[in-house]
C-alpha cells in the first residue's frame, strides 16, 4: 500500500485521507473501544524498522539449537492467536538482561538473560512468548503508533517512509524498550496470554509462576531484571490482575 500510495495524485491522496478517516478504521481487539486506523501495511513497515533497532540493541544468540526451540514454541502459539497468519518472527537474542520485546511488523525477541531465569520450564517460557504474541496479534504497536503520533501517520502512508518514518520507529523502539505498551495494554497483554495457554493445554498458573520469579528479581537491587521491570506494570499488581 506504502509503495503505491506514493503514485497518487494530489486528488486522489485528499480522498484517501477521507477514506482512511471514514471507511478504512478497524475496530481494535484490544481493551476499550477504540478503533485503529492505520494500515496493516504501514504497521508493518514501520514495525520493521523497530525490530531492526531492537536488533543494533540485541543480536541473536549464535545457538541454532535454541532459535529452532522458541520459533516452534512460538508459532504454535500464533495459531491460537486473533491474528494466527500474520508473519510472525521469533528471535533469541544475545543479552544477560532479562527481557522480551514485541515489535508492530511481528517479530518477538527473547534474551537468554530471561530463557535463564525460565530455567528450560516450557510452561514459563510459552507463557512469556503469549505475552509477546498478544501485543502483535491484538495490535497493540499499531495503536501505540496512533497515540504518540497521530495523524502524522497518514502522511507518511500518502507521502512515502523516508528520514521521518525512520525517527518514528526509532523513537517507537525507544518507547518500547523502556516504558512497554503501557499498563492497560501490558495487562491486556496478560489476559490474552492466559486464553493462549489453556487453548494450547498449558496450565495458566504458568504467567503467575513466572511473575513470582521476576518479583523475586525486582527485590534484589542492582540487577539485570530490574530492566525488564521499569517497562512493565509492577509485578505486584499484574499478579492481581491476573487473579
Amino acid at each position: 500500500m506504502v509503495s503505491l500510495l506514493v503514485e497518487l495524485g494530489p486528488v486522489k491522496k485528499l480522498g484517501l485521507i477521507f477514506l482512511l478517516a471514514t471507511l478504512g478504521c478497524q475496530s481494535k481487539p484490544g481493551p476499550g473501544s477504540t478503533t485503529i486506523w492505520i494500515p496493516e501495511d504501514l504497521e508493518i513497515v514501520l514495525g520493521s524498522l523497530t525490530s531492526q533497532s531492537f536488533a543494533a540493541l540485541f543480536p541473536p544468540y549464535e545457538d541454532s539449537r535454541w532459535q529452532g526451540y522458541i520459533q516452534e514454541l512460538g508459532k504454535k502459539i500464533t495459531r491460537v492467536s486473533e491474528r494466527p497468519d500474520f508473519g510472525y518472527r521469533f528471535v533469541v537474542a544475545a543479552s544477560t538482561i532479562p527481557n522480551a520485546f514485541s515489535a508492530p511488523d511481528g517479530t518477538i525477541f527473547i534474551t537468554t538473560g530471561l530463557l535463564k531465569i525460565c530455567a528450560d520450564n516450557e510452561q514459563e517460557i510459552a507463557a512469556v512468548l503469549s505475552h509477546e504474541v498478544a501485543h502483535v496479534a491484538r495490535r497493540h504497536g499499531a495503536l501505540l503508533l496512533q497515540q504518540r503520533t497521530g495523524w502524522r501517520l497518514l502522511l507518511l502512508a500518502l507521502f512515502g517512509v523516508d528520514t521521518p518514518a525512520l525517527a518514528v520507529a526509532g523513537h517507537l523502539a525507544g518507547t518500547l524498550k523502556s516504558l512497554g505498551y503501557g499498563r492497560e495494554m501490558e495487562l491486556d497483554a496478560d489476559q490474552a496470554a492466559i486464553r493462549y495457554l489453556k487453548k494450547l493445554g498449558y496450565p495458566p498458573a504458568a504467567l503467575h509462576h513466572f511473575l513470582v520469579k521476576m518479583a523475586g528479581q525486582e527485590k534484589r537491587l542492582g540487577i539485570p531484571g530490574e530492566n525488564y521491570l521499569v517497562s512493565h506494570p509492577p509485578i505486584g499488581e499484574r499478579l492481581k490482575a491476573l487473579q
